[in-house]
């Protein structure tokens, strides 16, 4: 697995990142409805990006994480005015990807695994 050396603190840039455009004024930020399909589109993708990091970093789901929400932040940078909700779906999204790997995936596998080479015959 690829690995870096500050993978702790980029962790803690990006959160921080993150929360500074959550919780920055509301001039600066869209005016955009919950309702909107675009929300689901970032939950998905998000999702899916979520699984695949999580595949990538199996032993850092925080690591994962962060870069799971980088597309969905590189997006909302583009954009005219930043949506908090659109960034908010991202994280939903990136979180459950991230989760229902490690708890599908890793834990079945590591359950096999027990299964196979502990059983006693």
């Amino acid at each position: 697995m690829p690995t870096f050396p500050s993978q702790g603190s980029g962790n803690l840039v990006t959160g921080a990142f993150i929360a500074s455009l959550m919780f920055s004024p509301m001039s600066s930020f869209a005016q955009d409805s919950w309702s909107e399909s675009d929300k689901q589109s970032h939950a998905i993708f998000s999702g899916v990006i979520g699984g695949m990091t999580a595949r990538a970093y199996p032993d850092s789901p925080l690591t994962a994480w962060g870069v799971a929400m980088v597309p969905g932040v590189a997006k909302e940078l583009i954009d005219p005015r930043i949506s908090k909700k659109d960034l908010f779906a991202d994280a939903l999204g990136a979180t459950i990807g991230v989760m229902l790997y490690k708890s599908i995936v890793i834990n079945s596998s590591e359950g096999l695994h027990k299964a196979i080479y502990t059983r006693e015959f």
